[in-house]
């Protein structure tokens, strides 16, 4: 909910008002990588006395994307096949044990 100071109320632009005071939350979706996924959707409160608004985020996907997801989902098990193959890799060759040895000594 976005406050309208009492001498913007009759303002005839009290929404861009209202999308200028957004601003810090815009940056917060921009740092999160997130601000091209949302879009807010403002409603003016209807109460005589209120002088807000309502904004709402909401998700620009409307619809689910099944090759989204199919491509997530082969993204995360490639990553989760290449550890494990680096795992087993750095136990067989002694990688594991050559870092312990060397902070042993030298550490």
């Amino acid at each position: 909910m976005v406050n309208i100071p009492d001498e913007m109320k009759n303002h005839p632009n009290s929404e861009m008002i209202v999308m200028q005071q957004l601003g810090p939350y815009n940056n917060l979706l921009l740092e999160l990588g997130i601000a091209d996924y949302s879009y807010p959707e403002v409603q003016k409160i209807e109460d005589p006395n209120a002088n807000a608004y309502l904004v709402v985020m909401y998700p620009e996907l409307n619809a689910i994307n099944p090759w989204r997801i199919i491509l997530e989902i082969a993204k995360w098990a490639g990553i989760i096949i290449l550890i494990k193959v680096g795992w087993s890799l750095c136990s067989e060759y002694g990688v594991f044990q050559s870092i312990a040895n060397f902070f042993s000594k030298y550490v």
